[in-house]
Order: C-alpha cells, then structure tokens, then sequence
C-alpha cells in the first residue's frame, strides 16, 4: 500500500475517486451524501474539491494498492481568520468496502497527521456519525478526544425523513500535544 498526496485531480483519478465515493455511500458512510448518490453529483463534488486543491486551502490524501485507490482522506483549513492558522479540519475519510478492516484508515489518518504538523496544524478536529460505533471507536483507539455530539445533524444516508446525530472529536498533535491538561 502506498499513500499519496494528489495536487490536482485528473481524469484518470477523478473516475476512481468518484467510484469510491459511490462505494462509500451504497455501504451507509455518513460523509455528507444520500443514497442514492449520482455520478453527476459525484463528479460535481470532485470538482470542487479541486478547485480547493489548487488554492493550497485543502489536502488529498489517497491509498493506492496496484495502481488503483482503496482510500481517501481530507484536510481543510480557512487561512482567513489568524486565530485559526494552528487548526483543520479531518474530512471524508472513506475505505473502498472490499478493502475495511485492513488498516487503511489508520494508515491514512496517521499520514495525515505527519503532513498537518509540516504545514502548523495541531489541532485536528472531525465528527462522524453518532450511530457509527466502528468509527468512533477507531478515532478513540488513536488518540481522538470525544467532544460531545449533536442529535439530528444530518438526514440519514438512507432513510428519507430521518436524521442522525454527529459526534465530534480532536486531536493535539505536534508541541500542543504536550501541553494538553
């Protein structure tokens, strides 16, 4: 398994992201989308998300196995307010479904942290569905602090009418880790 950073997302890579994506809302991740989720809408958010890759505002992380990606993962930030520079945001950390429980998301939440201390983010924050046991219980086993959670955040991937809470989570990393009370 390999991880790279992806700058800008050609072609080739969008399909495969948009294939994941996909993947990831058939299988009931809560990362921001309903089932059934489109190639059109797939493609669209992609796009999107490069545009933020180019404005050096966002980070792409992707875990390649024989030349095709089995994982993705995200940082944003906002450079526009000085009392968040030290601060990201984790996002869509998806694992292809024939390829969980292998190690991946570990793999690509701690490539992620390596890279946030090199650009001065310390503090990561993420939510992830309350109802998600498995997830919640990998960012616990990874140093993540649960914060609290929130009822009715989100409509629920897929069923129409009903919603679901999100818990929130952070992480010092870098010289904030050791000032942790």
């Amino acid at each position: 398994m390999e991880i790279i950073s992806i700058e800008s997302i050609n072609d080739s890579t969008k399909e495969q992201l948009v294939n994941i994506l996909i993947d990831g809302v058939e299988n009931k991740a809560a990362i921001g989308f309903t089932f059934p989720l489109s190639r059109e809408k797939a493609i669209e958010y992609w796009n999107k998300i490069n545009d933020e890759l180019k404005s050096k505002s966002r980070l792409l992380l992707v875990s390649m196995i024989d030349g095709s990606i089995v994982g993705t993962i995200q940082s944003t930030w906002n450079n526009t307010f000085s009392n968040a520079k030290h601060r990201c945001e984790i996002q869509k950390l998806i694992v292809h479904s024939t390829h969980r429980k292998k190690g991946i998301a570990k793999a690509l939440l701690s490539e992620i942290e390596k890279y946030s201390i090199t650009i001065g983010k310390e503090l990561l924050i993420l939510d992830t569905s309350s109802a998600d046991q498995v997830t919640r219980t990998l960012y616990k086993s990874i140093g993540y602090t649960e914060v609290g959670s929130i009822p009715f955040f989100a409509s629920h991937v897929s069923i129409e009418g009903e919603y679901s809470g999100t818990t929130i989570f952070y992480k010092l990393i870098g010289k904030l880790s050791t000032l942790n009370q």
